[in-house]
């Protein structure tokens, strides 16, 4: 049994504190990310969430080089709608060599790790 599957067999209450409150600080310091108390609300809908995207981390910067910087955007469409969580890699990249860039993580890790977690996050790139 892998570790998302682990983790999603028990669910983490995201609304107690001090026992998520250190996922949920490890995940805005390895993203960036300042929206706590969105992610929080998203981490109560995709319990294994935290855990893939800590370990999405290491895949991103092993696809995309070492340097590369991640960053989550959480998106809400509307007021009736959950909230959709990007990945966002930034990147100096051609679109050629990103879009190849994506193809390998998707195939080579991604697909199948979000399938098995069962989160609902899309990972993108950012041209800069």
């Amino acid at each position: 049994m892998t570790d998302i599957q682990q983790h999603r067999s028990v669910p983490i209450d995201w609304r107690v504190a001090g026992q998520s409150s250190y996922i949920l600080d490890r995940i805005q310091e390895v993203y960036g990310a300042s929206d706590g108390y969105g992610l929080a609300a998203y981490f109560s809908r995709y319990p294994a969430a935290p855990l893939f995207l800590l370990s999405a981390r290491a895949e991103i910067q092993r696809v995309f080089g070492g340097t590369a910087t991640p960053r989550l955007d959480l998106v809400t469409f509307s007021a009736y709608e959950p909230a959709h969580l990007y990945v966002v890699i930034p990147t100096p990249l051609s679109p050629a060599e990103a879009y190849a860039k994506v193809t390998e993580l998707d195939e080579s890790w991604w697909l199948d790790h979000i399938q098995r977690a069962g989160v609902d996050i899309t990972a993108n790139v950012e041209f800069r």
